[in-house]
């Protein structure tokens, strides 16, 4: 369930706003679905951090490895703050939650500026370097070269869309 929704995050999203952008007033369920559904979407990141934060004593052992260790792989779970102890660590349940709003703002800002592409790349452009400055201050990850290959990921991200301007 939690690896599902971090791959389809994007298409609830997409599906969710098309329909506030091609519904028309009188139809007022389907209006309703459309934000229950934006809104649900939008609540997994608050709630797998939740579960990150109050399991964080928990997270080394195999059963929760099985049930929720998606949400962390390949990061520093000794970053992760207990809840009965004051931490400086960076806050690696943080992260479904930066991944996935990221995903969601791009999405937002496709649908929302879709008239205007040329507006579209600048905001896309804006929003992959705030994200490149937060993977490269968080040491959020459990190794260099994954850091550098998410850093690297972005990066073509950037090209890619000064390439299609």
């Amino acid at each position: 369930m939690i690896r599902f929704s971090h791959l389809n995050v994007l298409k609830w999203n997409l599906i969710a706003l098309t329909g506030f952008t091609t519904l028309k007033s009188g139809e007022t369920l389907e209006i309703v679905i459309a934000v229950v559904m934006y809104v649900g979407i939008n609540c997994l990141p608050i709630f797998y951090g939740v579960l990150l934060y109050k399991k964080a004593e928990e997270l080394k052992e195999e059963k929760t490895v099985k049930t929720i260790g998606t949400l962390y792989d390949g990061l520093r779970i000794d970053a992760l703050p207990v809840p009965d102890r004051k931490s400086d660590f960076n806050k690696v349940w943080n992260y479904p939650a930066v991944f996935m709003y990221r995903r969601s703002l791009f999405i937002v800002i496709t649908v929302a500026l879709f008239d205007y592409p040329q507006l579209q790349f600048p905001a896309h452009q804006a929003l992959s370097i705030v994200y490149i400055g937060y993977l490269c201050k968080s040491n959020l990850f459990e190794s260099r070269l994954r850091q550098a290959v998410e850093v690297t990921s972005e990066f073509i991200c950037i090209l890619t869309c000064v390439i299609m301007q």
